[in-house]
């Protein structure tokens, strides 16, 4: 991928506490992508896609998809 987003893509640069779950996300993929989240139970993995589809607000960063900001609480 280039180092320029196209407007397809999904850029999460965000960080997020659920108890004692602290994730600090740094993903950006272009929609053509496949992408295969895995990991032990408690990693994370829900609550990244839970963040990313809004149902959890993120603590700092943001969530922009095709270069519309979805999440931003620093805005």
């Amino acid at each position: 991928m280039s180092s320029q987003l196209s407007a397809s893509a999904l850029d999460a640069r965000f960080r997020l506490q659920r108890g004692t779950l602290q994730l600090e996300v740094d993903l950006r993929f272009d929609a053509n992508e496949l992408v295969v989240l895995v990991g032990p139970n408690g990693s994370g993995k829900t609550s990244l896609l839970h963040a990313i589809a809004g149902l959890v607000p993120v603590d700092s960063g943001s969530i922009r998809l095709a270069g519309e900001e979805l999440d931003n609480p620093e805005a």
